[in-house]
Parts: structure tokens; C-alpha cells; sequence
């Protein structure tokens, strides 16, 4: 009897041995699989990373060359006045060679009058003076325009001058080193000139032209 004892405790220590033996194993391959699938090196080609998302890239305006045209029409196009307005200062943003997004500001204090000869000094103080309380440029010195949304050359986003916030799509052209775009705003929109006679509201025309001309910096 104390031999058969003997064989059977032998017998089932061995297979007890054998089956943690084999435990251990598989546990070990489990670990080291799982282990395999999870990289400890972020630069290793077999890391998970997120999808790639690229910073846009910053391009300043060049503010000595960009500029902005307008014309102003009176009595239903048969008179008008044209001249300038310089940019305060902007930038653009782009990616992969688009535009993403960007803000432009119009120094309002800049406005010219380019129409009447140089040497008529006082017809042109006076419509400077003139355009200068039309847009209140001593309370609002400054309109800007914030791009929200692009395709491809056509941006749009929001206009501001003085009080008023409209949005505007403008229609890019790239031409040699810079680009152009043309619009339209209403002075009643923005409430340009709201604060003049009677007389001044109806003899000048509601729509003034712009063209845009933008360098950036290199």
C-alpha cells in the first residue's frame, strides 16, 4: 500500500508539473503576442498614429505694393471719383499650395483721391475730408475681411466696416507675381455715409467698386 501511494502522488505531481508547464507557456506566448502588437517606440513604422494633420503655413502681405482701387459713381453713373486705400496689414494661410484662410486689414485713415489733377489740392481735401466722415475713419480707422472658407481661388468670409459684418465671397485670379479679385459693396449696407444731408444720399450712387491687388511677402 505505501508503494502504491507512493507511485500515485509521483504520478499526479508529474502531471500537475507537465500542466503548469504548459500554462505557463501559453501564457507566455499570449503576453508576448499582445506585447508584439503594441509598438514602445512612437517612431517605430509600426506605431498607431492618428491621421496626419498638417500646420498652415503663414504668408505675410507685402503692404507696400498690395492695394485697393475704388470707384464711386453719382447721379445713376454719370459722374464719379476713383482712388486708393492701403492695407494696414494681413496674411494668408495655406496648405499643400491652397488657401485656407487668412485676414486682411485696410488702413481706412489711407483713402486717396487719384481722379482730380495733383495740383487742384483743395477739391481733393475737401472730397478726402469728404469720404474721410462718409466712413467716420476717426472712430473706425479700420476694415477688415476674415476668410472662413475656401475652394480652391474663391474665399469667402466676413467683411467688416464700421459697425456692420456681411459675408462676401471674393474670386481670385492669379496673375504673374500676385493675385486680383473685384466687388461690389452697397454704402447702405455698411452705413457709409448714413450720417449725410438728404440731398447727399440720393445724388450719390449706393454701389462703389473695389479691385484688390494682393503681393505677399517672399
Amino acid at each position: 500500500m505505501p508503494i502504491l501511494l507512493t507511485f500515485i502522488l509521483h504520478f499526479v505531481k508529474t502531471v500537475c508539473m507537465k500542466a503548469i508547464h504548459s500554462f505557463a507557456m501559453a501564457t507566455a506566448i499570449i503576453f508576448l503576442s499582445v506585447d508584439a502588437s503594441i509598438p514602445t517606440d512612437p517612431t517605430s513604422s509600426n506605431a498607431r498614429r492618428g491621421p496626419h494633420v498638417s500646420s498652415p503655413s503663414r504668408t505675410e502681405i507685402d503692404i507696400s505694393k498690395s492695394v485697393i482701387a475704388w470707384r464711386g459713381t453719382k447721379l445713376l453713373g454719370t459722374g464719379e471719383h476713383q482712388g486708393t486705400l492701403k492695407f494696414l496689414r494681413g496674411h494668408i494661410e495655406s496648405d499643400a499650395g491652397l488657401i485656407v484662410g487668412g485676414t486682411l486689414l485696410a488702413d481706412m485713415n489711407s483713402i486717396r483721391v487719384t481722379d482730380i489733377p495733383p495740383d487742384d489740392e483743395e477739391p481733393i481735401r475737401n472730397l478726402t475730408n469728404h469720404l474721410n466722415a462718409d466712413f467716420e475713419t476717426s472712430t473706425y480707422p479700420v476694415a477688415s475681411f476674415n476668410i472662413s472658407s475656401t475652394k480652391g481661388l474663391r474665399i469667402c468670409g466676413d467683411l467688416t466696416i464700421k459697425t456692420k459684418m456681411k459675408p462676401v465671397c471674393l474670386d481670385l485670379q492669379k496673375i504673374d507675381d500676385h493675385f486680383s479679385t473685384t466687388l461690389t459693396i452697397k454704402r447702405s449696407g455698411f452705413g457709409i455715409g448714413e450720417k449725410g444731408s438728404w440731398l447727399e444720399k440720393r445724388l450719390v450712387d449706393d454701389e462703389i467698386y473695389l479691385t484688390i491687388n494682393i503681393w505677399l511677402k517672399r
